[in-house]
């Protein structure tokens, strides 16, 4: 790891957490997995955060700066400044 900047938003429904890094380096998942229990599915996915699993349509994205990522939160490597965002949604 590294000093840099990046923040982790997660959302789901009625409520936001936002949380702030001074390293980088790692990745998305890694970065998740420090302050929040998390579960994936087979495919290797986001299933839980935090006890909150997507069922019945919903589902854990994740978005890089705005956008929906290109990598998943196993593969992508958190750079400086990076906004990292999960948020629950309906499929």
């Amino acid at each position: 790891m590294i000093d840099g900047f990046a923040e982790l938003k997660i959302k789901t429904i009625g409520n936001t957490a936002l949380e702030n890094f001074d390293s980088i380096g790692y990745t998305a998942l890694e970065m998740l997995q420090v302050n929040h229990k998390v579960e994936l599915n087979y495919a290797g996915s986001i299933r839980c955060i935090d006890g909150i699993c997507g069922k019945s349509g919903y589902w854990w994205p994740m978005s890089v700066n705005g956008k929906k990522a290109s990598l998943g939160p196993k593969s992508y490597i958190v750079k400086n400044n990076d906004r990292i965002e999960f948020e629950l949604s309906k499929e």
